[in-house]
């Protein structure tokens, strides 16, 4: 058992301590300075990594809610229409992959955003709207574009609590 007692005007501590041999004192004195520093030094290295942190949590989790195919709420996502070609062995947002595969973060100072393609995009905000588009043979054309929201990516709870989780453990 011991006591600590601060010194006053240094960032040291004496740590008084008794010897188990004898019941006489002994004090040993500690300098914490370097422990400051070294903590202050962590700190600051965290915050330069964090906004990076952060920024693949939020890629995880919408790559995590698209396979699972679940809103950032938990919610299951609107399925497709009955009878629609691409309904045999798929998962919903899944066509070739190119669209999961562009999901990134992207750091730009202290902020971070997530960006996707612009398909992607339309799923997570939902679409209804005329488009034009390009046929194969080159052609351009309007069609009537209608994607129901599919919010696989943005603010939640669920995301807030893993990147704390993730924070606590770098900490």
């Amino acid at each position: 058992m011991g006591w600590i007692y601060p010194i006053k005007n240094r960032c040291s501590l004496v740590v008084v301590r008794y010897s188990d041999k004898a019941n006489e004192r002994r004090i040993t004195k500690q300098r914490f300075n370097m422990h400051y520093l070294q903590a202050i030094k962590n700190l600051q290295q965290l915050k330069r990594e964090l906004p990076k942190i952060v920024g693949n949590e939020m890629v995880n989790d919408a790559l995590d809610n698209i396979r699972a195919q679940r809103e950032i709420d938990g919610q299951p996502m609107k399925p497709r229409k009955p009878g629609s070609t691409r309904n045999r062995g798929r998962s919903l947002l899944v066509d070739t992959g190119r669209g999961r595969r562009s999901i990134d973060d992207k750091v730009e100072g202290m902020k971070v955003k997530l960006q996707a393609e612009e398909y992607m995009v339309a799923h997570n905000e939902g679409v209804n709207k005329t488009v034009s588009a390009r046929s194969r043979k080159g052609k351009t054309f309007s069609r009537k574009m209608n994607l129901p929201q599919r919010k696989y990516a943005g603010k939640s709870k669920k995301l807030d609590e893993r990147i704390g989780k993730v924070i606590q453990n770098k900490i």
